[in-house]
């Protein structure tokens, strides 16, 4: 009885291992991948919007539909970019979001009504 109970533990583990290998491991390697890409692409993307805040006309704001098209991204992970760059967003005029690196609109002038370049 003893035997077969083992065998029978050796099997459902070799059978339970192999499915959830073949299920999840090309989802994790797939994930994995999709992290690294977006690491190497984040310090690229990142460059790019430094790169305009620092050369925006005026008070230095710019739209966030703008910056998401340069580095094409959604809004969503173009906002997250634009927070480690140390940058903040603002309300233009007209309604739209708009973001400007802190050292260009110090954090000081909260709710200010902004101009796009």
């Amino acid at each position: 009885m003893g035997e077969e109970s083992t065998l029978w533990q050796i099997l459902a583990t070799f059978f339970a291992g192999s499915f959830f290998g073949t299920l999840l491991g090309p989802i994790l390697l797939d994930e994995y991948r999709g992290f690294r890409r977006w690491l190497s692409w984040g310090n690229q993307r990142q460059k790019l919007l430094k790169k305009r805040l620092e050369n925006a006309k005026g008070d230095g704001w710019v739209g966030i539909d703008k910056l998401a098209r340069l580095i094409g991204e959604s809004e969503e992970d173009t906002r997250a970019l634009l927070i480690t760059i140390k940058a903040r967003g603002g309300t233009m005029r007209s309604g739209n979001e708009a973001w400007a690196l802190i050292k260009r609109q110090p954090l000081q002038n909260p709710g200010k009504d902004v101009e796009e370049d």
